[in-house]
């Protein structure tokens, strides 16, 4: 009967993928056996001695208790006739919050759809407008001064925690299927995923291949980036393909995914009948002008693109019902950062800390949510993702991390605001202008770290940016100098060491490490 009611978890434990702790109880459960054999043995050379039998078996008893004990808690938690949840993360990179329906924009029916069904995050921000430091802030949790990618050409150390590790020990599948250079797998962002799909060249993997990479990087630096623009960037459609394969085969147990798709990003594509044809990849760099004519011609380009980023969504939000788990998969929606299109005299790039590249949409769609809150309006960062995804799985938080979990803010048990500190480039290259910051209770405060320059904005109440206070606020000023200045000193540190990755392939995505 013992062996009976053991056996109900144990196998639990396997359908669910937690090997280790099913072997773990297995193994325990066989210490019990073996101490019922020795209490046979008694109760036969020594039938008329009772005491040793009785001892013998009250410790099977209590072995076979502690040895079910694990796994009936996994039971309780998560059930026997349910599978446990999954999670999926969709990062668009490079998309404008005002660009999407649900915020005030259009042409995104998906999205929109999604934020219908999920909670709305309306003042989100980014610690970080660079792709590769606010993905890895979104999957360990931390702020780029505390990981240190403060760059697409830094790549997040071994030391740090990430999701993905977190809920492969416990017994998730992992994949992540990314669409740039600016996050394949050199970034380290590949931890904790068992498929880490960044193969760009055409043909499975070249990009992994050292004769490939440096005919990549020879032909980036001395040839003709703009005529080969597949070896930095795939299309969203080959990356949701490539995620799609994947769920056939792991749909069936827990899983963690993630797929990131490029489109928003400049250079901007032509993507439907009628788009502008101007060529974005022949006038990229920090010396591009645009004329009026072209700015529009552009402007219309990047909302092309953005569409076609939202239908790529609504293809993953397809394969997912298809799959027949929606019913039990968290879906998270988010931007990376903005974009600047024409605003402050910025054409179409992520420089500076303004209010269009540090406020990023964000979409978290949990099953079963019902009544719960829709709007979230309180400040929330990309770092609190991590937090949330782990919540939403039971598992326990990373043992360093500085977000909360987002599901308290859809269920309202959680409505204040969490300030964050911001990070970023007045230009394409620190030495231009590095930038250190704090977003809170409506004000926002940016300093140069190499001219010294400072703003003090209360874009609760001027979000064009176009009153400083710092002049008529001293007591503000102060408040966010003291904040500001250790964060400051870390920054210098983190700049004044250039990053060791090859600046030719970043160059051609628009970036100047």
């Amino acid at each position: 009967t013992s062996s009976l009611v053991l056996a109900w978890p144990v196998l639990a434990l396997v359908r669910d993928g937690r090997h280790p702790l099913a072997l773990a109880t297995v193994a325990i459960a066989a210490c019990g056996v073996g101490a019922a054999a020795t209490g046979t043995r008694l109760f036969e050379h020594r039938a008329r001695d009772r005491a040793p039998v009785a001892a013998a078996f009250g410790a099977v008893a209590l072995l076979f208790v502690v040895a079910s004990a694990p796994a009936r808690l996994v039971v309780a938690r998560h059930g026997t006739s349910e599978p446990r949840p999954s999670v999926l993360v969709v990062t668009i990179d490079t998309l404008r919050r005002d660009a999407v329906g649900a915020y005030g924009g259009g042409g995104t029916p998906n999205l929109d759809k999604l934020a219908a069904r999920g909670v709305l995050f309306l003042d989100a921000v980014t610690p970080m407008p660079e792709t590769a430091p606010a993905h890895a802030s979104m999957f360990t949790g931390l702020h780029p001064l505390r990981h240190r990618v403060v760059s697409n050409g830094h790549h997040l150390a071994s030391g740090f925690s990430t999701v993905a590790e977190a809920l492969a020990a416990n017994g998730y599948s992992t994949a992540a299927f990314t669409s740039s250079y600016a996050v394949d797998a050199r970034t380290g962002l590949d931890a904790g995923f068992a498929v880490y799909d960044d193969d760009l060249p055409p043909g499975p993997g070249l990009s992994r291949l050292g004769i490939a990479r440096l005919f990549t990087w020879v032909w980036m630096a001395r040839g003709a980036p703009a005529s080969t623009p597949w070896l930095v960037e795939r299309r969203g459609e080959d990356t949701v393909d490539a995620f799609e394969t994947w769920l056939d085969q792991h749909h069936d147990g827990p899983f963690f995914a993630w797929v990131h798709v490029f489109e928003p990003h400049a250079p901007y594509e032509a993507n439907q009948p009628g788009d502008p044809t101007f060529l974005h990849r022949d006038h990229l760099g920090p010396d591009a002008t645009f004329t009026d004519a072209e700015r529009g011609d552009l402007r219309r380009l990047y909302a092309s693109e953005v569409t076609e980023a939202d239908r790529q969504v609504g293809r993953i939000l397809d394969q997912i019902s298809a799959a027949g788990v929606s019913d039990r998969t968290l879906v998270v929606v988010a931007g990376d950062h903005g974009e600047m299109l024409g605003e402050h005299g910025i054409d179409f790039t992520h420089v500076g800390l303004y209010e269009e590249v540090i406020r990023v949409p964000l979409i978290v769609a949990a099953p079963g949510q019902g009544g719960a809150v829709k709007q979230v309006t309180a400040q929330v960062r990309l770092t609190d993702v991590a937090a949330t995804l782990l919540a939403w799985t039971g598992v326990l938080p990373l043992a360093e991390t500085e977000g909360v979990s987002l599901l308290d803010y859809a269920s309202g048990k959680r409505t204040k605001s969490l300030g964050t500190a911001l990070v970023g480039r007045k230009a394409r290259a620190f030495s231009d202008g590095a930038l250190i910051g704090a977003r809170n209770n409506g004000t926002k405060y940016v300093r140069d770290l190499v001219s010294g320059d400072e703003t003090l904005f209360l874009v609760s109440d001027d979000p064009t940016e176009a009153r400083d206070l710092k002049a008529s606020s001293p007591d503000d000023l102060a408040r966010a100098r003291s904040l500001v200045d250790p964060e400051a000193e870390t920054l210098r540190k983190l700049v004044d060491a250039p990053p060791p990755l090859q600046g030719a392939m970043l160059e051609a995505l628009g970036y100047q490490q």
